[in-house]
């Protein structure tokens, strides 16, 4: 072939390849305003890690995301800042989110996150095993996640619900507090405080079946993954990032900068944190379950279609 047609082609060539590596619509990018600032609510539980290593490990930033975290000590404060318009996302549960959406106030699940729970007992209590328990007062936060999963608890152990007296314990530090005293005869928490106090208490059992039959779920505001195209695959990816990250690392050296941030109490480090699980779809049954207790409960009236509140 000609020296000269040969080299015409090659730069031709060029061309088309300068041409289709500089073209935007060959490559993924994030939408333009990606980088708003994204408040994150947060309780002082295993939900929580993640979230934090994201923010302090530079994943979130990584992934062109401004993360804010902001920390909570009880479900009533933290869901006061959603309705009041002070947070994009939270760390919550299903009971949660139907109430918002009962409110009007539009924030959908975008999967499962890594929550555990349980109920400790008093010392003097001396509760081991569930079908122990015959009477007393258990701490907890009314119409939340924690009043739901109490609730399970006794029909799942056939315990007789006339002989246990809920009382409102909003504040989990409280919680802890009252419980170790003995003024409680239970609470329910969530993991890491229930077992950090193990020593103190008479037992401590877990409120799930398994981590993947979890009520836990990450919320985020419509209003904002609407007018922000794109940025939900983003934000799922740099959570499961994160979630990689802390089943990967030994998390001796993570944990003291989690603990700060979050508030962990001293005994919370002999939790069995790990696995941590990726970001689930929204399961059904643990959606129609909360559902149920929630409209039985007379707290929502509204029985949500679950393709609209989960993405």
């Amino acid at each position: 072939m000609n020296k000269k047609i040969i080299a015409s082609l090659m730069v031709v060539l060029l061309v088309f390849s300068i041409t289709a590596c500089s073209n935007p619509t060959s490559q993924t990018t994030p939408p333009a305003n990606v980088g708003d600032v994204f408040r994150i609510g947060i309780m002082p539980d295993v939900a929580a890690i993640p979230f934090v290593i994201g923010a302090k490990k530079g994943i979130f930033e990584k992934h062109g995301l401004n993360v804010q975290l902001i920390p909570f000590k009880s479900a009533q404060d933290r869901d006061a800042a959603l309705q009041a318009g002070e947070l994009e996302a939270v760390s919550s549960d299903l009971l949660a989110l139907f109430l918002l959406q009962e409110a009007g106030i539009k924030f959908s699940s975008i999967g499962h996150t890594a929550g555990q729970f349980s109920i400790a007992f008093a010392r003097e209590s001396g509760v081991k095993e569930p079908t122990d328990f015959i009477s007393g007062k258990v701490g907890l936060s009314f119409n939340t996640l924690m009043d739901y999963l109490l609730d399970r608890f006794i029909s799942e152990n056939i315990l007789d619900s006339t002989k246990i007296e809920k009382v409102s314990v909003p504040a989990i530090p409280a919680r802890l507090e009252l419980l170790a005293s003995n003024q409680l005869s239970a609470a329910t928490l969530p993991e890491p405080l229930a077992s950090s106090g193990k020593g103190e208490f008479s037992s401590v059992i877990s409120l799930l079946k398994s981590p993947e039959a979890n009520p836990s779920v990450f919320l985020v505001s419509d209003a904002f993954l609407a007018s922000h195209d794109g940025y939900l695959d983003i934000l799922k990816a740099s959570y499961n990032e994160a979630i990689a990250y802390c089943n990967d690392e030994d998390i001796s050296t993570y944990y003291s900068e989690v603990s700060e941030f979050i508030g962990f109490p001293p005994g919370a480090e002999k939790f069995q944190y790990k696995p941590f699980i990726e970001l689930l779809p929204t399961d059904s049954f643990e959606y129609s379950a909360a559902l149920d207790w929630a409209m039985e409960k007379g707290l929502v009236k509204t029985n949500f279609n679950m393709v609209d509140v989960c993405k």
